[in-house]
């Protein structure tokens, strides 16, 4: 089901109250993202990697601990939230930020250990999701 932004704002009959809210529009756009990336998401690995990491780069163990502190952030608010769900309103607005950079990161720690190159950790965002979209259509 496609939600009319719009359409929805104009129904509110709240001129002077937007939806979504201003300060949810990141949120909104990180949420459409893994939205996005999920949607009919079915997974084939046909890949046939040689190559072999000669040195451990300096950033994937970086990378592999925020991955831990992020999720670790998450299950933390969620178990918070089913202790009081008062609190939820407030844990809730960063879980789609959160996952969306868990997804990031693993994408970036993906990309090293394919091509076992140390600049995979610089990539944008959008370069990570294009280089996974490749790595997945690859035959």
């Amino acid at each position: 089901m496609k939600i009319d932004l719009k359409k929805l704002d104009e129904l509110s009959g709240w001129d002077e109250i937007k939806f979504p809210p201003p300060d949810f529009l990141t949120h909104l756009h990180y949420t459409k993202c893994v939205n996005m990336l999920a949607r009919n998401l079915i997974l084939t690995e046909n890949l046939s990697i040689k190559n072999k990491i000669k040195k451990e780069s300096k950033y994937l163990r970086k990378k592999m601990n925020l991955i831990k502190l992020t999720l670790k952030s998450i299950k933390g608010e969620y178990r918070t939230i089913i202790e009081n769900p008062d609190f939820a309103e407030l844990c809730v607005s960063w879980i789609s930020v959160k996952s969306y950079y868990l997804i990031f990161n693993s994408l970036l720690i993906l990309d090293y250990l394919i091509t076992t190159q140390e600049l995979s950790f610089n990539l944008s965002h959008e370069k990570a999701i294009e280089r996974f979209k490749q790595y997945l259509t690859k035959q």
